[in-house]
């Protein structure tokens, strides 16, 4: 009986050395190099728009769905490519091998981290965004045939659909913005009558006033200024500098 129970123990410890033991390191380099490749092509797919500022235009008649619904779906793509790499154990892997290996894991990792803190609810910026991006589109591509042509054509004809994507995500963070912690936008106006009809005419418009026009002198630069918050709680300012009087154009 004891022969046996440690015959038992033998095989039980024998079985789980082998389960860990790391499989070849060809074939564990050959499953990495796949994964590559299929997450870069996973990415040439979604972001066809990058797909061609890299001179691949197998994508060029398509833009990016910028949906909510394609957010998401991205986001556990993402999540599914980092499980996959990270299950291919890196022993034996060169230090070249390996430092591709951390990068990817990097790179997914702070997609993640970014979705979970929804900075996809920001898709544009004073600097960047979809209205950036479609303004520089034909930069990309030579025209050098009647195909890339109708490409163009066939992605113009889709801007509205991503517009009104865009327009949903934009909402959607929206929602989220605590009553009167909105953004602030200044605008540049003319001279101080302008400040004022500004003001009016946003409290006409059904915004609240967060700010009389006025004189602001105990400020470090003296400017003449009028607030208001709009329905979403964003607070809009218009503001002009006493020089400014002197120079409408400014």
């Amino acid at each position: 009986m004891r022969a046996l129970l440690s015959f038992v123990v033998f095989i039980a410890a024998a079985a789980s050395l082998f389960a860990q033991a790391p499989k070849p390191l060809a074939e564990r380099l050959a499953a990495q190099n796949a994964l590559f490749d299929e997450q870069y092509e996973s990415d040439l797919r979604n972001f066809p728009e990058r797909a061609t500022s890299f001179g691949d235009y197998r994508y060029n008649d398509r833009l990016a769905d910028y949906s909510l619904d394609a957010i998401a779906k991205r986001h556990e793509t993402d999540e599914s490519f980092l499980k996959r790499l990270e299950d291919i154990s890196t022993a034996d892997f060169s230090d070249r091998d390996q430092l591709s290996h951390d990068l990817l894991i990097r790179v997914l990792e702070q997609r993640i981290a970014d979705f979970g803190l929804k900075e996809f609810e920001m898709p544009i910026n004073t600097q960047s965004g979809i209205h950036t991006n479609l303004a520089d589109l034909p930069l990309s591509v030579p025209f050098d045939s009647v195909k890339h042509y109708e490409d163009y054509v066939s992605r113009l004809h889709q801007i509205p659909r991503v517009l009104a994507q865009v327009t949903e995500v934009l909402r959607a963070g929206m929602k989220e913005v605590e009553p009167e912690s909105g953004v602030h936008i200044c605008l540049r106006a003319k001279s101080a009558g302008a400040v004022d009809a500004f003001h009016a005419a946003a409290l006409d418009a059904g915004g609240s006033s967060d700010g009389a026009p006025g004189l602001r002198p105990h400020d470090r630069v003296r400017y003449y200024a009028a607030f208001v918050r709009d329905p979403d709680g964003n607070r809009v300012e218009a503001v002009t500098f006493p020089a400014d009087d002197a120079n409408p154009t400014a």
